[in-house]
């Protein structure tokens, strides 16, 4: 079953849905608010293969992306 990432238009939250069948995919709302005004994202597949690999990093060595720490180096 794929999995879709989501974002609601009206509070920002954003989450991952399995999606099973087209209706309910019609009968989406967000968890948070409960608009119907979402936003399907484009994601990366998760594929595993039964290796162990390390975790990825940004330019400046940290394991969370800039944008979500403040900026590059936290400037």
């Amino acid at each position: 079953m794929p999995i879709f990432e989501y974002k609601c238009q009206q509070c920002g939250e954003t989450f991952e849905l399995r999606i099973t069948s087209q209706s309910q995919v019609d009968s989406l709302i967000c968890k948070i608010c409960g608009s119907k005004e979402l936003e399907r994202k484009i994601s990366v597949p998760n594929i595993s293969s039964g290796r162990s690999t390390p975790p990825v990093q940004t330019c400046c060595g940290r394991e969370q992306r800039c944008s979500d720490a403040g900026g590059c180096c936290g400037h």
